[in-house]
């Protein structure tokens, strides 16, 4: 399997996704707009911690592309959730009111003794952090509305 191959099957509903976009995104130039940070309580939840980003990914197809017509037309509007499990070695960092993404890369770890995924969200403006994870989820995605603003 390839390396690409191998994230589509570490993270569990990336068929949701790439059914939508046609590929799994980078995240390019989307915008997280929420992060929870949560532990289970109680006993033998040692290392249970999770970590839930809310995406907000916008794409655009252009209309009248080499004419004096150009323009960018939005055509995906989508809320989509992640959720990153058994969280270790996480460092995040400036989030704030604007936090655009220009990447987000996985790298599955099939070499230590469990399968793991080693997670960076690397920034245009805003948030950024590094962390490894036990699994990845699409856990929901949202369509929102699609309005053509010419």
């Amino acid at each position: 399997m390839n390396a690409k191959a191998d994230i589509l099957y570490f993270i569990d509903g990336s068929e949701q996704l790439l059914v939508e976009l046609g590929e799994w995104p980078s995240f390019h130039d989307d915008e997280v707009v929420a992060v929870l940070l949560q532990r289970e309580a109680g006993p033998g939840t040692e290392g249970s911690s999770s970590l839930r980003l809310s995406i907000h990914v916008r794409r655009h197809e252009q209309i009248g592309l080499g004419t004096a017509q150009y323009h960018l037309k939005l055509s995906k509007n989508l809320l989509v959730h992640l959720v990153f499990k058994g969280i270790e070695e996480l460092v995040m960092s400036d989030f704030n009111g604007q936090n655009v993404i220009h990447s987000i890369e996985i790298a599955v770890d099939a070499m230590s003794d469990t399968l793991a995924a080693n997670v960076s969200i690397e920034s245009s403006w805003g948030l950024k952090g590094t962390f490894r994870c036990q699994s990845i989820q699409v856990e929901s995605m949202e369509q929102l509305p699609v309005l053509d603003g010419r």
